[in-house]
């Protein structure tokens, strides 16, 4: 009897102390930081005087003249004014979902249409003028890090040279990078293009001007040849133009990039 009394009460203290692995994480459970690697910010050093989608809207007068793009300040940090890393948001992932991740060149869901549509392989320098999708390079590839605009990160895979080499864009909805070649690249924003075209009254001369008419009248809802209006700061969020230069020196050929809500819609070859 007293044996029978001693394992009944062993198995009351044991059901009091509770199941001792219930404040034990499962291994599915276990959250993971996100992905991505910080990459290197190099600083932009200053670049002789260019033509380009901005500099042609100006009155001949002012194009005339040598203007270059000013450098860091040797007085401050070269990283202090480029902005952060853009950030992407992605869902929490247990360890299990890491596991069965796909590679990124798997998860695009649908083709890829307008001139970025050809896809392009890691390694690959694209003809001049000519812009592709990289699904396969890995972040450690793209180089350094020189500026962002409306939500892309503009990356440098050539480093100091100043021949054409490898330029690529992120922060594209597919994941995936776009690439194309160039010796320079400058970003361009809405609001000083429509400061440089409307107010001077100039037409569209250009398949650019025309591709960005279609955009800002349909999404700012104003007839075609008519300012953005109140709408300008939200179509800054999703549109910007790139002018990618082909070589150093004054008289080098570039080419108009204009993006708008995650697609490359306009790629134009431009001449002095």
């Amino acid at each position: 009897m007293k044996k029978y009394v001693l394992v009944l009460g062993m198995g009351l203290a044991l059901s009091g102390c509770g199941n001792p692995f219930d404040r034990v994480n499962r291994l599915e459970d276990i959250e993971l930081a996100p992905e991505g690697e910080s990459l290197a910010i190099a600083s932009v050093e200053e670049a002789p005087a260019r033509r380009g989608l901005f500099a042609r809207l100006l009155p001949k007068s002012a194009t005339d003249e040598t203007v270059s793009t000013p450098g860091p300040s040797h007085d401050t940090d070269a990283t202090d004014d480029i902005p952060e890393e853009e950030t992407v948001s992605r869902p929490k992932r247990s360890l299990f979902g890491l596991l069965s991740r796909k590679p990124a060149r798997e998860q695009v869901d649908e083709p890829i249409i307008g001139p970025a549509s050809q896809r392009v392989t890691s390694g690959t320098l694209l003809p001049y003028g000519e812009i592709g999708t990289n699904c396969e390079i890995a972040p450690n590839e793209l180089g350094a890090r020189v500026t962002s605009a409306s939500g892309y990160g503009l990356y440098d895979a050539g480093g100091d040279t100043e021949a054409p080499r490898s330029f690529y864009l992120t922060g594209f909805p597919d994941g995936c990078v776009r690439q194309f070649t160039a010796a320079m690249v400058m970003f361009g924003d809405v609001g000083t293009y429509e400061m440089l075209r409307f107010q001077a009254g100039r037409k569209a001369t250009s398949a650019t001007d025309r591709a960005y008419d279609e955009i800002q009248s349909r999404f700012c809802s104003v007839t075609i040849g008519e300012p953005c209006g109140g709408q300008l700061d939200e179509l800054a969020k999703a549109t910007t133009f790139l002018t990618a230069y082909e070589a150093f020196g004054t008289n080098a050929h570039w080419a108009d990039i204009l993006i708008h809500e995650g697609r490359v819609v306009s790629v134009e070859l431009r001449e002095p």
